[in-house]
């Protein structure tokens, strides 16, 4: 391997890979960043430090040995379902450090099964570096360090605007998402519980309450299996979200369908999807897409927010950064398979730094003495 620090991207030729290239390119000016892709399709963006490189996750003895060439690889594929834990155990055996941008509870079951051999092998991995989980994590764990002891309750809203070009894994995993039960924590523990596609919530830049959706909360999953905090202590650790141009009926609809099981049907709706909204959404405005966490403890209650960037964006810097610390700051975590909340308790100020380079900067807002629960009917 050359003295030059290389960094693949897999996947970079997707809507959230091109733009994580982008953001490398642009604040790792001494560092190769190669755009990995199973296809033959050129790479919308041409840079003197960008090679394409062809690579098939399926082959995995071929992708091994390309992979030998990189100091670090970034996993922009999806869905995550699909794929599981092969690319992370392909870069283990390859020996090289891996991020991912995973969203999805099951594929991080199978992600955090290799940690064992991770350490044996002394490889990093690092999983649910994306918008969410990721950069929601970051909100969770820095409102906890703002509250005082004492039971609390802790919510994630996001909303998303509509983006001029989505990707196809993502409107399959949002679909996926949509089943009759939801992930999150009640009272200390993780449990699944019954929808509740029925509250509003009043975003950063809106006037008026949204309507939200019920989701599988990933953060809630990495929560109890590495708690930042007693767990005792957290009443309540949920998600939901806006998407603009979908309503809650729709969603209603989806859950009570017996086909969500089937990712050949979830695909085609999928495609279906990706082409209305890029029929639709040539009129869009980032700053309505918003991530906010909220802590409700019994006399102190407080909101972290960033907006001002679509949900693409926010994730292609966030793991931009993580990728920045992960291969400067060589001490900044051992070997294993880890969540941001690992991470965290490591170095969170460098990464609040980086991420202002990017201008992603968490808004803190005091909730004590505005009425908030109800929001949360």
């Amino acid at each position: 391997m050359s003295s030059q620090q290389k960094i693949l991207v897999i996947g970079g030729n997707g809507v959230t890979g091109k733009l994580i290239v982008r953001d490398l390119l642009e604040h790792l000016p001494n560092v190769q960043i190669d755009i990995g892709s199973r296809s033959s399709k050129k790479p919308t963006i041409i840079s003197n430090r960008t090679n394409k490189i062809k690579i098939d996750i399926n082959n995995e003895a071929t992708a091994k040995q390309i992979i030998k060439n990189y100091n670090l690889v970034i996993l922009s594929i999806g869905p995550f379902s699909s794929f599981g834990d092969r690319p992370h155990k392909i870069c283990t055996q390859a020996g090289v450090d891996c991020l991912d941008i995973n969203d999805e509870i099951s594929a991080a079951k199978e992600i955090f099964q290799l940690d064992r051999f991770a350490r044996e092998r002394e490889v990093k991995i690092l999983t649910g570096m994306g918008m969410c989980p990721g950069l929601t994590t970051l909100l969770l764990l820095s409102l906890l360090q703002k509250m005082p002891p004492g039971k609390k309750s802790l919510h994630l809203r996001l909303c998303f605007a509509k983006n001029p070009e989505v990707g196809i894994a993502a409107a399959q995993t949002a679909l996926s998402g949509f089943r009759g039960k939801v992930t999150e924590i009640d009272n200390g523990e993780l449990v699944l519980v019954e929808a509740q596609d029925d509250s509003e919530y009043c975003f950063p830049n809106f006037d008026r309450p949204l309507p939200t959706v019920h989701c599988p909360s990933v953060d809630a999953w990495n929560f109890s299996l590495h708690p930042p905090v007693d767990l005792s202590q957290i009443a309540k650790l949920d998600l939901k979200i806006y998407t603009e141009g979908m309503s809650s009926e729709t969603v209603k609809t989806l859950r009570k369908a017996k086909w969500t099981n089937n990712q050949k049907i979830i695909k085609l709706l999928s495609i279906f999807a990706v082409f209305l909204n890029n029929l639709s959404a040539k009129n869009f405005d980032d700053n309505l897409t918003s991530a906010v966490a909220e802590c409700i403890g019994k006399d102190e209650s407080k909101q972290v927010y960033v907006s001002g960037l679509n949900s693409y964006e926010m994730t292609a810097r966030f793991v931009s950064a993580i990728a920045e610390l992960l291969l400067f700051e060589r001490n900044v975590i051992e070997a294993g398979v880890h969540s941001l909340i690992e991470f965290c308790d490591r170095d969170c100020k460098t990464l609040l730094n980086l991420l202002k380079k990017r201008q992603i900067n968490l808004t803190f807002q005091d909730c004590t003495n505005r009425e908030i629960a109800t929001k949360y009917n």
